[in-house]
């Protein structure tokens, strides 16, 4: 369980650098638009089409960390599962073993 804590560790640390991203993305499209069209003397749809890139790009880089981070999710859920389905077997045993001493104690008192 250490090894799926400090994957959830590592996803929310990413996931706070996502949601910086979020907020500084749209600067930096501003910024670069703006540098690209008054300083470069770049045409507008050159402009366009430069942010496009960088919003695709930055899409697909989502989109594969998405995926890593459902993989680990999935890795992690597993690892989760198979710790209950432990405890479960041993409350299982642990009533089996109460029921038979409850038993034990039982026919005892009933049998001199």
């Amino acid at each position: 369980m250490i090894g799926a804590q400090h994957r959830l560790e590592k996803i929310a640390i990413q996931i706070s650098r996502w949601l910086k991203f979020v907020f500084i993305s749209p600067i930096l499209f501003l910024i670069s638009s703006l540098t690209l069209y008054n300083i470069f003397h770049t045409t507008v749809p050159f402009v366009f089409y430069f942010n496009w890139i960088l919003f695709i790009s930055a899409s697909f880089a989502w989109w594969i960390w998405l995926i890593k981070v459902i993989t680990d999710m999935i890795k992690i859920f597993n690892m989760v599962l198979e710790v209950i389905q432990e405890i479960k077997k041993d409350i299982h045993e642990v009533k089996v073993e109460l029921s038979n001493i409850d038993n034990v104690e039982i026919h005892k008192h009933i049998v001199p």
